[in-house]
Order: C-alpha cells, then sequence, then structure tokens
C-alpha cells in the first residue's frame, strides 16, 4: 500500500493517477482459496504438561468445503505447511495437528496461517486466534460467531480474479 500527495489543483482541474500493475500468474488452473478460521484461545494458567489450543486446519478445511461448497473430501492426504507463525505465542507442529501456545500473560488477538496443499489446490488458511483467560459458551459465541469463512475470491486459469458460483456463497 502507497500514500500519493496529490498537489493542491484547483477543482476544475481533474487529477489523474495512472498505475500498471504486472500480470498475474494464475496460483493453480483449479483455482485457490483463503479461508478464514475463528478459535478462541484460554491463556489461564495451566498445569505443568498441559500444551496449548489445537488447531486442525484439515478439519477447519473439510467443514468449509462441505458448508460453502458443498464437497465432501478425504483430508487424509492434504499437506500442511505454516506460512506465518503466530506474534504472540509458539506453534507446534504434529502430524495433522498444530498446537498454539500465547505467550504466559498475553490476551488479545493473535494471528496464525498455514497452506494445506489437496487434490491439485492450495488453500490458504488464516486462524484468528482471540487470547482470553477462560472460554465458555458465551465467549465462544462473542468471539466467533462463524468459525469457518472464505475471505477471498478465486482465480480463473487466466489469473484473473473470479467470482465463486452461487454454491460457494
Amino acid at each position: 500500500m502507497f500514500t500519493i500527495d496529490l498537489p493542491n489543483l484547483p477543482p476544475d482541474v481533474p487529477a489523474v493517477i495512472v498505475a500498471q500493475v504486472p500480470d498475474a500468474t494464475p496460483p493453480s488452473a483449479t483455482g485457490d482459496r483463503t479461508i478464514g478460521v475463528c478459535v478462541p484461545v484460554e491463556n489461564a494458567t495451566r498445569p505443568t504438561g498441559i500444551h496449548g489450543t489445537g488447531l486442525a486446519p484439515l478439519m477447519s478445511l473439510q467443514s468449509y468445503l462441505r458448508n460453502f461448497e458443498g464437497r465432501e473430501v478425504a483430508t487424509a492426504a492434504g499437506v500442511i505447511s505454516v506460512l506465518k507463525k503466530p506474534a504472540h505465542g509458539a506453534i507446534t507442529e504434529s502430524g495433522e495437528w498444530l498446537d498454539y501456545s500465547p505467550v504466559a500473560g498475553y490476551h488479545g488477538d493473535d494471528q496464525v496461517t498455514v497452506q494445506v496443499d489437496l487434490d491439485g489446490t492450495r488453500y490458504e488458511l488464516v486462524h484468528f486466534l482471540h487470547v482470553v483467560d477462560v472460554v465458555d459458551d458465551e465467549d465462544f459465541d462473542r468471539l466467533c460467531p462463524t468459525s469457518v469463512w472464505k475471505i477471498a475470491y478465486t482465480f480463473d486459469p487466466s489469473g484473473r480474479l473470479a467470482l465463486l458460483d452461487a454454491a460457494a456463497k
């Protein structure tokens, strides 16, 4: 993002800004998705040996595909890669699970971004983590009224931004 400082022009003189954007490279022929995942996280004092909150990118992806695209997929073949680690905690990878442990005493928002490669399509899952002392049902509903949602469009094979069909909501 950039900011332009325009000269002080009289109102009857139109200002024109020209910007050139490089050609887009298509992410994949099948189209990629960026998916938001909301996760409330407890950061109360934990007994020794108790780890953080488990994140399940493959299960979140499966839920998204079932609820928004009407597709059932076997996620066993999915490959998970951490793209962006959290700013206020640590991530430990364990097979299909990621364990998020916030810094002791931290309360606020954090984020973890992972990529899942499944059946020739890349899915980017942005986990929005809301760290509080204790999570009860009321907190869960308040912090995460929607647990999984689409936060980007897909690209057509030529690399142009394209709307998803109506089934994807």
